[in-house]
């Protein structure tokens, strides 16, 4: 037998006695919305974000599967979710203001009670200003809250990308 057959043979028993052992502990929905993203923080709870009506929604499940909140934030997509290590939670996505662009938007929650702490907006900026989509939201433990993303514009390319750094101490 090669080599590569048996890496070959070896991944697959692998990889079907993984899937044996995996078995759901909990399952739960949520009537009317698409979830989009997910993230746990060290407590062991579960944070799901989606669109809901038309609106951000965020749910905090405990490691049980039991539901602790549900915010809604009225905003057009979700593009990212972070648990940082200081008890909050954030949601990054775009906005549309009629008449207007999309615009980055980020929310901060209290990962306790499910409040808004603050949101942030990053409006109208690079050539074109036809809009700004959050693509990667990361949160250092200092509290400081990073993004990037792309926006259309009227560029060459019609793709602009921006990064963006928030000091939580402005977004208040």
């Amino acid at each position: 037998m090669s080599k590569l057959s048996t890496l070959v043979s070896l991944m697959i028993i692998f990889a079907n006695s993984l899937s044996a052992q995996v078995n759901a502990a909990w399952v739960r929905t949520y009537d009317g919305w698409s979830a989009r993203y997910i993230a746990l923080d060290n407590a062991g709870d579960v944070y799901v974000t989606g669109n809901s009506g038309g609106d951000f929604c965020t749910i905090k499940y405990n490691a049980n599967g039991d539901s602790l909140w549900v915010s809604l934030f009225e905003g057009d997509a979700p593009y990212a979710l972070f648990a940082d290590n200081n008890g909050f939670v954030y949601v990054a996505g775009f906005l549309f203001i009629p008449g207007q662009v999309y615009d980055f938007i980020t929310i901060k929650y209290a990962a306790v009670t499910g409040d808004t702490v603050w949101t942030a907006r990053y409006p109208k900026i690079g050539p074109g200003n036809n809009g700004k989509f959050t693509k990667i939201l990361f949160v250092d433990d200092l509290g400081n809250v990073y993004l990037t993303g792309a926006g259309s514009g009227s560029t060459s390319d019609s793709t602009s990308f921006l990064t963006s750094y928030y000091s939580a101490f402005i977004c208040k």
